[in-house]
């Protein structure tokens, strides 16, 4: 149990992103939350039609575009 433990936490380390930068490699999607005045990433849906407020969550951005 324990070597399977320090294996995920192995292959977690590994796999994280610096915060001095790097390259995600799949879908990130950010939390949503009501901090509105804190420095964050959001969530950006690029949509050809109106927003649809049931599809997004706190803190989203939707632009529409033509």
């Amino acid at each position: 149990m324990l070597s399977n433990t320090a294996g995920q936490i192995k292959d977690r380390v590994a796999n994280k992103m610096d915060k001095s930068g790097g390259t995600f490699t799949g879908v990130v999607t950010a939390q949503s939350n009501t901090s509105y005045a804190t420095a964050q990433i959001h969530n950006v849906i690029l949509n050809t039609t109106d927003a649809v407020l049931g599809s997004m969550g706190d803190g989203d951005l939707w632009i529409k575009y033509v």
